[in-house]
């Protein structure tokens, strides 16, 4: 009886294991970098990330706004961003320099969890700071001419 006890317990662990079929492990290296849309619904906008490793500019289209933001890498597909500045011209424009707003020295961060993705978009999940309310989104990767 001991034995089929011990069985038993082996092959749950072992079965719990196993990959299930059609499952990939989800590579994140792919977004530290590059350039990417989002269609943001509840503002009625379009926001255009550009993403280095560590900084990250995103503009929105209905606003005329440029946000710029540090990312720390907190784990393979999350990570914290904290905005640093906003202009309410865009960065083709000589003068939004001028009209360049820095945020408070250290403002809490944006919490992003990668959730699934392909070579052509990812799926998100971000906690705005003060909010426990998660929202969930898709990033449209831009591919490269």
């Amino acid at each position: 009886m001991k034995n089929i006890f011990i069985f038993f317990i082996l092959f749950i662990i072992l079965h719990g294991c196993k990959t299930k079929p059609g499952t990939v492990s989800l590579n994140c290296e792919m977004y530290k970098t590059g350039k990417y849309i989002i269609n943001y619904k509840p503002r009625n906008t379009v926001i255009e990330i550009d993403r280095q490793k560590m900084t990250q500019t995103e503009y929105d289209r209905n606003t005329d706004t440029l946000f710029g933001a540090q990312i720390t890498w907190t784990g393979p597909c999350e990570y914290e961003l904290k905005k640093t500045f906003r202009s309410k011209k865009t960065v083709k424009d000589s003068a939004a320099k001028g009209n360049m707003i820095i945020e408070p020295n250290n403002p809490p961060p944006y919490k992003v969890r990668i959730m699934s993705g392909t070579p052509d978009y990812y799926v998100y999940q971000i906690e705005t700071p003060g909010s426990t309310q998660l929202h969930t989104d898709t990033a449209w990767v831009v591919k490269q001419k």
